[in-house]
């Protein structure tokens, strides 16, 4: 083929050779043009496939990766929102706010192919806008996540550094409170028969609480109860008296049809409450009733006998004496025909640990004269500075109190007894004899002693009413409208509040103090009163 084309154009030259040379160079430059046309239409058809290609490649790069990328980035925002929350620290709400500030104008760039013309979309696409004008943005954006992790990594690690630090510190304070509870235990163990309480959750304490609350109800709901002689402990009623009661409720029962129908019905409705299961919650747990007929029964024995009372870090003094001490308090008053109260609290004692143990007996002994100022003049004849500086001569000095008041029954109430702690070698002695003359009296068959020591003291926070570390007295005086104004009450009018229960039974009660409101309103009775010209609101809590 290719020597018949060489023939053919051979003899096409012997037939043009007589033709003009010039004719003949424009014929080849024609052909050449012409080739050279057709090359070049067909590298343009190509250049404009290409073209095409790449902007709808842009277009759909633009396409997926901005919605993927936002939605990355709402789940990142919405942890950022919970994190500055609980974590409002500075530099990291600057750094979100940077974050947010990125992500807005990330959001503007990306939105403008959506709102602008076809052509300028296609035209912008040929310069891939994603590396050109997103893609810098959204490695500022994920350098801030970042930088937000490395501050929250930071911050947690020195919270659980502070936390620990903060937990050895309590576990140490807790090792030492049971190491002294532990001591003064194994102490008491001696003196005499002690009832030991221990609270471990706070469950127990309220319904501890509440059934020493209903004791005392019960009690301050009879008027008339059972008074305890001053001597022999034994009952000032006469022996028939449960066979006249019996007498009374069977006349009463056979009077009043009605009335015992209705006990009746009461009476089987709560068994029947107690027995379904679903009920199960009203029902007190075996624990905290068997803690509190201890108590109970701790107040009504006729022998003297140690309470110890373990709060576990769970209450406050002030908590104890409102829960616990002054309800108690508040029954004895119904047990016996006189009672005499000493309080002491060793919370944060500054003295010595040889002068701790004459501080208490000198405490015991002020409240005396103060509460029997007729008896003061004797023991200050007979008495002098130096003959009250130690130990023995102090309980000689509050036995001959004690004497001269002759009360049916003596509480002794010292509050963080743990904080007293073994001590050193100096206070060994006043230690011995202090342990030795409580021993005695403990075991004196003509007094009837009862002493309540508590341990396991909670730190009390700036919210709460500040105790004092000294004498606790029954007159104390209300100074701010806090929560220790009901504490302080309930302990001044404690030797008048079964009186006044009475007055309000007999419906001779003028007025009632704010001590008196629970006996009579329901827990969470809102009660208002006009007190020093202003109008106030109450609110009857179990602990007021």
């Amino acid at each position: 083929m290719r020597q018949m084309i060489d023939l053919a154009q051979k003899e096409h030259e012997k037939r043009q050779c007589d033709q003009p040379q010039g004719r003949v160079a424009m014929r080849t430059n024609i052909k050449a043009w012409s080739s050279a046309s057709q090359m070049a239409f067909s590298y343009v058809q190509m250049l404009h496939v290409m073209i095409i290609l790449v902007v709808q490649v842009n277009y759909e790069e633009v396409k997926q990766k901005v919605p993927a990328f936002m939605e990355a980035a709402s789940k990142k925002f919405d942890i950022l929102d919970h994190l500055t929350a609980y974590r409002p620290n500075r530099n990291l709400l600057a750094v979100v706010s940077q974050a947010y500030h990125l992500y807005i104008k990330f959001l503007a760039k990306a939105v403008k192919p959506y709102t602008q013309c076809r052509i300028k979309t296609y035209l912008k696409a040929f310069s891939n806008p994603w590396k050109t004008r997103l893609q810098g943005l959204v490695d500022s954006i994920e350098a801030t996540f970042r930088e937000i992790n490395d501050i929250v990594q930071y911050h947690g690690l020195l919270e659980t550094h502070m936390s620990l630090t903060i937990n050895r510190e309590a576990l140490g304070l807790l090792r030492e409170q049971n190491a002294k509870a532990d001591w003064v235990l194994s102490v008491l163990d001696n003196l005499s028969n002690m009832v030991a309480v221990h609270f471990t959750k706070s469950d127990d304490i309220r319904e501890t609480a509440a059934n020493i609350r209903q004791h005392v109800k019960e009690n301050l709901d009879q008027p008339i109860s059972t008074k305890t002689s001053k001597n022999t402990g034994k009952s000032l009623e006469p022996e028939s008296a449960s066979s006249q009661k019996s007498a009374v409720d069977q006349v009463l029962d056979d009077i009043f049809p009605k009335l015992r129908a209705q006990h009746d019905e009461s009476k089987n409705r709560t068994r029947a409450m107690e027995e379904l299961q679903y009920n199960h919650a009203q029902r007190p747990k075996q624990k905290s009733l068997f803690k509190s007929e201890q108590l109970v029964a701790w107040l009504q024995s006729d022998a003297s006998e140690l309470l110890w009372i373990d709060r576990s870090n769970l209450l406050t003094v002030a908590d104890c004496n409102a829960l616990f001490t002054n309800p108690l308090l508040l029954a004895g008053e119904g047990e016996f025909e006189s009672t005499l109260v000493l309080w002491f609290s060793c919370h944060e004692m500054r003295l010595d640990s040889s002068k701790r143990y004459t501080a208490i007996v000198q405490a015991l002994v002020s409240q005396i004269l103060k509460q029997n100022p007729e008896i003061f003049q004797q023991l200050r004849q007979r008495h002098t500075r130096e003959q009250t500086a130690d130990v023995q001569s102090l309980w000689k000095m509050l036995l001959s109190c004690i004497d001269v008041v002759d009360a049916s029954c003596i509480f002794i109430i010292i509050n963080c007894a743990d904080e007293l702690g073994s001590g050193d070698e100096s206070a060994a002695e006043e230690r011995e004899a202090f342990l030795r003359q409580m021993k005695q009296l403990l075991h004196d068959q003509e007094k009837l002693v009862k002493v309540l020591l508590t341990a396991g003291l909670r730190r009390a926070t700036n919210s709460e009413a500040p105790m004092s570390s000294t004498t606790l007295s029954p007159q104390l005086t209300r100074r701010h409208p806090t929560r220790s104004v009901s504490i302080e009450g309930l302990q001044a009018d404690a030797p008048l509040l079964s009186h006044g229960i009475v007055r309000i039974q007999e419906k001779r009660c003028e007025e009632l103090r704010l001590t008196e409101l629970p006996f009579v309103y329901t827990s969470g009775t809102k009660v208002f009163g006009y007190e020093q010209g202003q109008l106030q609101a109450f609110v009857i809590a179990e602990a007021s």
